[in-house]
């Protein structure tokens, strides 16, 4: 992402009690594994439940990791799906379970 451009996004988790933690990877970040993504031990992760639609804009020009974790629920995995939309780009869809 280029520095000031947006990201779009709709978030919809379904499974359990329809939530997800969210956070945002920046630049080259130390980061540090939670299950089966990647998430910079400083992220600020927010709790995504049911739908959400959010804009992101990147804060440095570089690569971004969008990471979303179901860590604290031991009993049911989520089924996360998202559509992206980068400001001046592409729309795509993507869905997976954490």
């Amino acid at each position: 992402m280029e520095k000031g451009q947006k990201l779009f996004m709709h978030i919809k988790v379904t499974g359990g009690n329809n939530d997800v933690r969210f956070g945002v990877t920046e630049g080259k970040m130390q980061s540090r594994r939670v299950g089966q993504r990647t998430v910079h031990p400083d992220s600020g992760m927010l709790m995504i439940t049911g739908e959400k639609d959010t804009v992101y804009s990147a804060r440095l020009t570089g690569s971004y990791s969008f990471n979303f974790s179901n860590k604290f629920s031991w009993k049911t995995t989520k089924l996360v799906e998202v559509t992206w939309h980068l400001e001046n780009g592409a729309t795509f869809k993507e869905s997976f379970e954490v």
